[in-house]
């Protein structure tokens, strides 16, 4: 999954449904099926000003305001960022003779200039300790699945695997790099800054190290759990995290925070003083004014919560494991004891055509009792237990 927001209009790319969606702060406003399958990390860059958006690895272009199709290029990318003026930056696969990805910028088809990144150190003074350790890495050429991003003060290509975030001019002219080895199997963000490269290290999507970076070095500014950090307005950043939503101030410390959906956050984008987060179930804008963080999220397909009610533990959870696992959002369920000594087992985020098969596996669990209500993004950690006394 991919986001973007400009604080006004939220644009998805969502692999888990395989739609482009495009949302005010109140709604859905329009849906599109690309012609070929979205990917889990889909390339997606978007121009409000021009009224475009790219999405796919093979480029397909729509109108923003009502995700017409305008076009399906033959360029094949694995990232893209807007630059504005309907011109994009994007990593490019290798040529057949070329080892490492490459750096481009200008339009799909006619890419006005392009960079091989490979022995950068050789266009660059490297300054080490990037993350965990001041190791050199094993190899010095960006490939596989880098990340990109592009602000006003530049681009910003990172790669965890090889340990390298590397910082350009619009022009791409290489400006900062850094490296570091030993972060294997690492996700690294970078976003250039009036105040350096603010970048993420997260591992496996799970922990989370964000830090800034000049040219004397890191400077670590808040480990969290499975966090995205992003610039916000001033010399202020967002972070979001599956827990919380936060609000640094320059040095790292909080200035405002707020609780996140339930459901993972598989991507985040942010605007000045706004941010949209999106789950596999919903997207949320949230938006910072002065010392408080306000929140609005929209569900993105129907979905339904059911409650199974055993009088004891199930007897057999394999029909139950494979149900949820095939119509939940969440893959799996959650149980709990209520007060009255019932054991409740809840399937949350069950997609519509999929309720029939849960609740029979719940009965073929041993349920005395199934329910199912509609699934919202907010509500409480245990519907079954909401207003009944339980």
């Amino acid at each position: 999954m991919e986001i973007w927001t400009d604080g006004t209009t939220i644009v998805q790319a969502c692999d888990n449904t395989g739609a482009i969606r495009v949302f005010t702060s109140r709604a859905c406003t329009a849906q599109a099926a690309p012609e070929h399958p979205l990917w889990w990390k889909t390339p997606l860059a978007v121009d409000a000003g021009a009224g475009r958006i790219w999405a796919n690895d093979r480029v397909e272009e729509f109108r923003l305001d009502d995700l017409a199709r305008v076009t399906t290029h033959t360029d094949r990318v694995l990232r893209l960022a807007a630059l504005g003026d309907g011109r994009l930056a994007a990593v490019l696969p290798g040529g057949r003779d070329t080892k490492g990805v490459r750096l481009a910028v200008g339009t799909p088809g006619a890419w006005e200039r392009e960079v091989v990144l490979n022995d950068l150190h050789d266009k660059h003074p490297v300054t080490a300790g990037l993350a965990m350790t001041d190791d050199e890495p094993t190899s010095r050429h960006l490939d596989g699945d880098p990340t990109l991003t592009a602000t006003e003060h530049g681009i910003v290509v990172a790669d965890g695997r090889r340990g390298v975030v590397a910082h350009f001019t619009p022009d791409l002219d290489l400006v900062g790099l850094w490296y570091a080895g030993g972060i294997d199997e690492t996700e690294l963000i970078g976003y250039a800054t009036d105040q350096g490269i603010l970048t993420t290290a997260r591992w496996a999507g799970r922990d989370s190290l964000i830090f800034r970076l000049t040219p004397e070095g890191p400077r670590e500014l808040l480990a969290e759990y499975a966090a995205f950090a992003m610039p916000a307005d001033g010399d202020r950043t967002w972070v979001v995290g599956n827990f919380d939503i936060l609000l640094l101030d320059r040095d790292g410390g909080t200035l405002a925070t707020a609780n996140t959906p339930s459901g993972l956050v598989l991507a985040a984008c942010a605007a000045g003083r706004h941010c949209a987060l999106g789950t596999a179930s919903s997207v949320t804008l949230v938006v910072a004014d002065g010392d408080t963080i306000t929140t609005r999220t929209l569900p993105t397909e129907e979905l339904v919560d059911i409650i199974g009610v055993f009088p004891d533990a199930p007897r057999d959870e394999t029909a139950l494991l494979k149900a949820t696992s095939t119509h939940s959002l969440r893959h799996g369920h959650a149980s709990h004891t209520a007060s009255d000594g019932e054991h409740h087992i809840v399937v949350r985020e069950v997609r519509v055509g999929g309720g029939d098969d849960v609740r029979a596996a719940l009965r073929a669990a041993g349920a005395t009792a199934v329910e199912s209500r509609p699934h919202t993004a907010d509500g409480p950690r245990h519907p079954c237990c909401e207003g009944a006394g339980r």
